[in-house]
């Protein structure tokens, strides 16, 4: 079994990138970070391929609506082996997200607005903090509220 991974906001902690619905093409949006997350907040990422999966459904993710260009709406689709717009580097150039089908395009929270539903986007990077993230395992995530809850 894969570790499952959750895409923090470094805007504020209490929010993470994730979905309503575990369906192609549904977009991607904030969402308010619960404990661990669930399976819908939940990612695997294979640093090989460079794709993101959502944990409810492996067959489905992080990919870019239509074209790769400023503004474009994140979307979760069925996985295609090579496709530019669903491959992701997020060692590389950490904090940030970017997408290998557009090199300068990351991974933004739409406006800078903290709120769970808002629109997460693909947008040139600026190095403003909606465009940051921070990559938690599920599990060192889990120990980590355990310690806060024992504290």
């Amino acid at each position: 079994m894969s570790t499952a991974y959750i895409i923090q906001s470094a805007q504020n902690p209490n929010f993470c990138i994730g979905v309503t619905q575990a369906s192609a093409g549904n977009t991607v949006v904030l969402s308010l970070l619960q404990g661990v997350g669930n399976k819908n907040t939940q990612w695997n990422m294979d640093p090989n391929t460079g794709s993101i999966t959502l944990a409810a459904n492996p067959t489905l993710c992080l990919d870019v609506k239509g074209t790769v260009v400023q503004g474009s709406q994140l979307i979760i689709n069925n996985f295609v082996l090579g496709r530019q717009s669903q491959s992701w580097n997020w060692l590389g150039n950490a904090p940030f997200i970017n997408n290998n089908a557009a090199g300068n395009m990351v991974v933004d929270n739409s406006g800078g607005n903290v709120s769970a539903g808002n629109p997460v986007l693909i947008w040139p990077q600026n190095g403003g903090q909606n465009q940051q993230w921070t990559i938690l395992a599920v599990p060192a995530l889990e120990a980590a509220n355990a310690a806060a809850e024992a504290a």
